[in-house]
């Protein structure tokens, strides 16, 4: 749950929240940052279930917390009411609950809405991370020598999320093999301007 800590400050500064500068909302990497909030709320569920996959699929249908509710959730002595908040609200709500190793499926919920996101776009979005996570162990990632920031041909360079955002904007059928080869296209021109 310390990774959702973490994804859920990325995800608000995707949102934006500096009261005293310009900012735009960039709706696709926050969404990307839920996928990796998602992605470790599983993990949660399968730590907690004790690597029992059944278990962790009933954890996460149930919401996790047992004593939250679909509208709200009590924290810290207080309860939320999950309308009555906005969406950076709602993220630091989220972060809340994570530091205390806790989830809110209902919650998460509520953030994926504020961005236009489905189960279902969820689910291919996960995939789709999936795939850039294994390309970026296959290519260096623990070793420190994988290239995560990735320069672009007459174009500011792109961080590897924002690369697989505009691959699958493209390309939104692609089976994973298929994303990997375009990820692996990708990587290898970024690696070559960068040697450049």
């Amino acid at each position: 749950m310390r990774a959702s800590v973490v994804e859920g400050a990325e995800a608000m500064e995707h949102h934006g929240w500096k009261w005293w500068k310009k900012q735009e909302m960039d709706k696709a990497q926050f969404a990307m940052e839920l996928v990796d909030i998602w992605h470790f709320t599983l993990s949660h569920a399968i730590v907690v279930a004790k690597g029992d996959m059944d278990a962790a699929a009933s954890l996460v249908l149930n919401g996790l917390e047992s004593t939250y509710g679909r509208e709200g959730l009590m924290f810290d002595g207080r309860y939320y009411k999950f309308a009555k908040l906005d969406t950076i609200d709602r993220v630091e709500l989220l972060i809340g609950i994570s530091v205390s190793r806790r989830s809110s499926i209902p919650l998460f919920e509520t953030l994926l809405t504020d961005v236009g996101v489905s189960w279902d776009e969820l689910y291919c979005q996960y995939v789709g991370k999936n795939v850039l996570n294994l390309f970026r162990q296959d290519n260096g990632y623990k070793e420190g020598t994988y290239l995560k920031i990735w320069p672009q041909t007459g174009a500011d360079s792109l961080e590897d999320n924002q690369v697989l955002v505009k691959i699958t904007d493209k390309f939104p059928n692609l089976q994973p093999e298929e994303l990997y080869s375009a990820l692996q296209t990708e990587y290898q021109a970024a690696v070559t301007l960068q040697a450049a």
